[in-house]
């Protein structure tokens, strides 16, 4: 084959006194090129991987947090922290027993320490809002006796079996009701909250799925803690009776 044919072939054309030395030269130099650029990014996300999962310390939406040799997560700052959506992607782990919220934070998010070995938890007042599953799994929770479970001040959650013909009494001094704390439950039948609430979360109450709302649902309270700002009823309130009461 001539140089005019094996070039239209596709194959690259060498002297007959180098072509033998020369293709194994740039192969090797090609093979080095290639591992040296495909080497760099697994290095760095190696390490990425690595930093991530020996964290001690960092940000979680307004917030920061760090965590001790002793299994203890402190959560400091103004405002509100990160919502998460599995245990896999909390920062901190699943092994930590014990959470100190500083005062300062004003909301937990979602699914914060879902699945966590968490024996205890302080959390000041100054957190008004609690998102959904924030302490699911956990052995702080599982260690709350059946019926409406606070965390700090927020309603967070109701457990066990709820009687038919269930009404619930928000206690005074409640600051919160989380997202779906008392949803899910056709046996309840109406909710009386006090002027002290100013947050309700999504579907907090008298949903069993989406949109469709418990037939015959009364949410009894003064129309300060039923406003329209409050995205817990802004789909209940369309299709709940809704009285006022002096809470």
């Amino acid at each position: 084959m001539n140089e005019h044919d094996f070039q239209k072939s596709g194959g690259f054309y060498y002297e007959a006194k180098s072509r033998l030395k020369k293709p194994l030269a740039v192969m090797l130099s090609l093979m080095l090129i290639i591992s040296a650029f495909t080497a760099l990014p697994v290095t760095a996300s190696a390490a990425t991987a690595e930093s991530a999962a020996g964290a001690k310390s960092g940000k979680t939406g307004d917030c920061t947090w760090s965590l001790d040799d002793n299994g203890t997560l402190t959560i400091s700052g103004n405002g509100a922290m990160k919502d998460y959506y599995s245990t896999e992607s909390l920062p901190w782990g699943n092994t930590i027993e014990k959470v100190i919220i500083k005062n300062g934070v004003t909301a937990i998010g979602n699914y914060t320490f879902d699945g966590c070995a968490l024996k205890n938890i302080y959390i000041p007042d100054s957190v008004t809002s609690i998102g959904g599953d924030a302490f699911s799994g956990t052995s702080w929770y599982f260690n709350q006796p059946d019926g409406l479970v606070y965390a700090g001040k927020v309603a967070y959650k109701y457990k066990g079996d709820m009687p038919d013909g269930t009404s619930v009494t928000i206690k005074d001094g409640t600051k919160g009701i989380s997202d779906g704390a008392l949803s899910y439950y056709e046996e309840m039948t109406s909710i009386t909250i006090p002027d002290s609430v100013t947050w309700i979360g999504e579907q907090a109450c008298g949903f069993l799925f989406a949109s469709y709302v418990v037939e015959g649902f009364t949410v009894y309270a003064k129309p300060a803690a039923v406003s329209g700002t409050k995205s817990g009823f802004k789909l209940l309130r369309t299709a709940a009776t809704v009285q006022s009461a002096a809470c």
